[in-house]
Formats: structure tokens, C-alpha cells, sequence
């Protein structure tokens, strides 16, 4: 063998050596903290032991970055994903390159980095190869938490898990009652009204929100019919929209725009509608032709689980039922107070602005 390959394999065992001493060294320190624990339960259902309080975590979702903000707890995130980092203007606290932890939607995830971070937690979303991740980072005394806190059924339990892990009670108590509240007057006031029937779009062509999806669970808060409610894939025959007869067409965004607090431009917004009239048999679809369309930006349809999207859809489709319900001034709200930057109109598009 020659001597070449002495030197390679030499080279290979001392990496390995060093990184097992500085795997050790690292969870030794980390085992040796002495600081109070409580076990909590995820949004999978997993019992997880984390310190008490959270005041350093890694965040692999924009939704959930932005819901432990609007608790209070935003100078607790160290640690953030790439789409975090690509809307950072979305955030009250200073969010630079060297915090990405990973890429788009938990992919490719930079372990070492997260070791280097040493978060007292990793929150997840998906949690899709949470058995990995909690395998590599369980070594290092690094616990991993799942939260869906894009879904508006878990809103109000994600509201009181973080206030009580990031010790923000007060805060969390006052967020979850001010858009239950709204959730609830939309409900009482529209509890005997027949629902309207929804073709929801998700930012390209016939690419349809089903059942299992977050984004179906809003258009329960917003008191809507799904008209694919029975589909068992995002793809739909386009022929099946126009033979299922939709009163209102919702589109979500664009595959070009990207998740930002600043808004589309009103000519963007113009452009997508004029490309859905120009749909083949689009123009003569009922809902077309009555101007029934309702465009939305990624960013509004998704604060607070969801339920900021819920309202103006709500208030879209039932006008003359939701008299006190101003979703803009909730949005207001939501940027202004729960996520601590200047407010930004102009995140939806209604008929009125199509004449």
C-alpha cells in the first residue's frame, strides 16, 4: 500500500477521533448544566423534556418563528431556516446569515452547525425525518420539538405551549383571546348561514388545497365549502373545477412571489387574476364572470395558524353577516403589535379592484 494511502487513512481516523472528543466535550458540558426541566407534549403527540424556560432555540419555519414572536420571545431565536432568513424583515430582531441552520422546508440541514449554535431546542414543523434529527442531535443533549404552528385548529394549544415553555403566559393568554374572539364571532354570526362553495387554488394551475392540508383547516374558521373536500391529491383535473360549479375562487400567491410581509405589487396581483380569467373555458365559469375571485398573499393568509387568512376570507364571502370584522385591521394588529414591525397593506385582491 502506498504511502499515499497511509497518510488517507491516518487522516480519517484522527477526524474521527477528534470528533468523537469533541462530540464528548461538548455533551459532557452540555449534561453538566444545571438548570430546571419540564416535560411538554409536541404536535405529534411526543413527550419531550426540555429545560425551563426556553431562552435559546433553533426554528426551522417561518410560522413558527413568527408565532414565538408574537408570545414575546423572539430574542429567543438564535438559530433559523432559510426562509426565516429570505423575510427577515418579518422579524423585530436582527436575523443575519450565520443564524441559517438550514435550507427551504427542513432540507438540507446543517447539523453542525446547530451543535455549534447549542440551542436549548430545535423547533420543527413537518417533523418529516424527526428520527433522524432527534437521533443526531439527542447525542448532544438537544431536544427537538414539532409544532404545526401554520394550523389553525392547533392555534390556540400552540398559544399556551410556548407561553408557558418561553414563560410568556401573560402574553400567549392575551394573543390566543384576541383571535379567538374573532374566531368565535365569525362562528355565532354565521352559524346558520348556508356555507359558500370554494375552489381554493395554491399558486399555480390546478393545483387544488385538500383535505390533510393545513390550508383546507382555515376554510373551516372562515365558514367555507372545499369543493375538492373529497380529492386525495393536491392535482386536479382542470375540467373537474368547472364541472364542480365553485361560487368563489380563492387563489393563494404565486410560485414567482415569495413569502415576504411586503406585498405583491396591485399590477402583480392584476397579472395573476388576468392569467386565471384566461384559463381554457375560465371565462365562461360562473364564479369568473360574477367577479368572484379573491387573491391573497402567502404572508397574510398565514399569521396566527392561519387565522388571519381565515378572516378576510370570512368577511370576503360574508359581507353583509360580519359587520365588525375588519381583517385588515387585524393584520394590522397581528404585524404592528404581535410581531413588532410597521404595518404593510395591500396583502389581498378582491373584485372591487379587478372593474
Amino acid at each position: 500500500m502506498s504511502k499515499r494511502y497511509y497518510i488517507f487513512f491516518a487522516s480519517i481516523l484522527l477526524f474521527i477521533i477528534g470528533m468523537r472528543i469533541y462530540a464528548s466535550n461538548i455533551l459532557v458540558e452540555l449534561t453538566q448544566k444545571d438548570e430546571p426541566t419540564i416535560q411538554i407534549v409536541d404536535s405529534k403527540g411526543r413527550q419531550v423534556v426540555i429545560p425551563y424556560p426556553l431562552t435559546n432555540v433553533a426554528v426551522m419555519n417561518p410560522y413558527t418563528a413568527e408565532l414565538i414572536t408574537a408570545v414575546g420571545a423572539a430574542d429567543a431565536i438564535r438559530g433559523v431556516d432559510q426562509d426565516i432568513y429570505e423575510n427577515r424583515e418579518a422579524f423585530p430582531i436582527p436575523i443575519t446569515k450565520d443564524m441559517v441552520i438550514c435550507g427551504h422546508g427542513e432540507a438540507q440541514i446543517h447539523f453542525e452547525k446547530i451543535i455549534r449554535l447549542r440551542p436549548q431546542a430545535l423547533f420543527m414543523d413537518a417533523g418529516k425525518d424527526i428520527e433522524r434529527v432527534e437521533k443526531v442531535l439527542g447525542m448532544f443533549g438537544i431536544p427537538v420539538i414539532v409544532l404545526k404552528a401554520d394550523s389553525a385548529p392547533y392555534f390556540s394549544s400552540n398559544c399556551r405551549l410556548l407561553g408557558k415553555i418561553f414563560q410568556k403566559e401573560e402574553r400567549a393568554a392575551e394573543l390566543d383571546a384576541y383571535f379567538t374572539y374573532w374566531e368565535q364571532y365569525v362562528r355565532e354570526r354565521l352559524e346558520h348561514v348556508p356555507q359558500k362553495r370554494v375552489y381554493y387554488e395554491c399558486r399555480y394551475f390546478a393545483r387544488a388545497v385538500v383535505p390533510g392540508e393545513f390550508f383546507h383547516e382555515m376554510l373551516k374558521p372562515a365558514h367555507a365549502e372545499n369543493i375538492f373536500s373529497d380529492a386525495l391529491s393536491i392535482y386536479v383535473s382542470p375540467e373537474y373545477i368547472l364541472l364542480r360549479r365553485p361560487e368563489y375562487i380563492v387563489r393563494l400567491s404565486d410560485l414567482k412571489d415569495p413569502y415576504s410581509c411586503n406585498p405583491p405589487s396591485h399590477a402583480r396581483f392584476e397579472e395573476i387574476a388576468e392569467t386565471m380569467r384566461g384559463y381554457p373555458c375560465w371565462a365562461h365559469m360562473d364564479a369568473v364572470e360574477k367577479n368572484h375571485m379573491f387573491l391573497f398573499s402567502y404572508y397574510s393568509h398565514g399569521g396566527a395558524g392561519k387565522l388571519v387568512g381565515a378572516m378576510f376570507l370570512a368577511k370576503y364571502l360574508y359581507p353583509e353577516y360580519l359587520p365588525d370584522l375588519v381583517p385588515e385591521e387585524i393584520l394590522r394588529v397581528w404585524m404592528e403589535k404581535y410581531q413588532g414591525i410597521p404595518y404593510r397593506s395591500g396583502h389581498t385582491f378582491t373584485p372591487e379592484d379587478l372593474r
